[in-house]
C-alpha cells in the first residue's frame, strides 16, 4: 500500500508475458478483487475468472486468458498493507493446500515489514 496515494500498487510482478501498463495502475483499499482482499484480510479464490459474476475481474486478465486466481492478505500489526495475488492459464488451479506457501510468505513477510518498524 503506498501512503501517499493509498493505493495498492504492483511492486514485483512475474511470469505474465504482453502484461499491459494498465495492469500495474494499482487498485483503490476495496476497489476490485485485490482491494477486497485487503478490505477484508480474507484470502480469495476464483476457480476460474472467465465466469465470475460478483467480483471485479480486470478485462487485461481476461484478455490475457488467464483462468483462475488467488490472493492472500498481508497483515502488518493487525492492518492489510497489500496482498500476494497470483493467476493461472489453468480454471480450479488453486486449492486450499497449495495456497499454504503463499500464505506463510505473507505472514513472514508482514512479520519482516513489522521488525523493521520496531527498530
Amino acid at each position: 500500500m503506498n501512503p501517499d496515494s493509498n493505493r495498492l500498487e504492483v511492486t514485483q510482478q512475474s511470469g505474465i508475458k504482453g502484461l499491459p501498463d494498465t495492469a500495474a495502475h494499482g487498485y483503490a483499499f476495496g476497489e476490485g478483487i485485490p482491494g477486497w482482499v485487503m478490505q477484508n484480510q480474507n484470502t480469495v479464490i476464483m476457480p476460474d475468472i472467465s465466469k465470475e459474476q460478483y467480483l471485479q475481474v480486470d478485462p487485461w486478465a481476461k484478455n490475457l486468458g488467464l483462468r483462475s486466481y488467488a490472493a492472500v492478505p498481508i497483515i502488518v500489526k493487525g492492518q492489510a498493507t497489500g496482498i500476494i495475488g497470483m493467476y493461472s492459464l489453468e480454471p480450479n488451479f488453486f486449492q486450499d493446500s497449495n495456497l499454504l506457501i503463499a500464505q506463510l510468505a505473507a505472514q513472514l513477510y508482514g512479520l519482516s515489514v513489522a521488525g523493521l518498524d520496531r527498530q
